[in-house]
């Protein structure tokens, strides 16, 4: 049981890490070489097991993406005001997190494929 939270684990981490490296590729764009290294062994590991389900690998592929386009799409935040707009400053909140949180999920969901 614990194996799966460490997989899970690195494999978020592995992906902000990623998103680390398209942002900022100044300052982190070697590690988006290297942070691509423990995603891999994760894939290793967990295709090594007899039991592994296609399901299971979907879910690393979903929460590896998930991390990746939630650190890429962190532009939405300066977004927030949306004074362009007439909405309220709670109302324009919620516009941005469902934007930055569906958005991230809906290409996730593509790439854990």
């Amino acid at each position: 049981m614990k194996r799966k939270y460490l997989y899970a684990l690195t494999l978020a981490l592995s992906g902000a890490v990623t998103g680390l490296g398209i942002i900022f590729p100044q300052f982190f764009g070697f590690l988006q070489w290297i942070s691509i290294a423990p995603a891999l062994v994760v894939f290793t590991l967990m295709s090594r097991r007899a039991t592994a389900k296609l399901s299971s690998f979907y879910f690393g592929g979903f929460l590896y993406f998930l991390f990746y386009y939630l650190v890429g799409f962190h532009w939405f935040f300066y977004l927030f005001p949306l004074d362009f707009t007439s909405l309220t400053p709670p109302l324009a909140l919620i516009v941005v997190l469902v934007a930055w949180l569906g958005l991230s999920i809906f290409q996730a969901a593509g790439g854990g494929l």
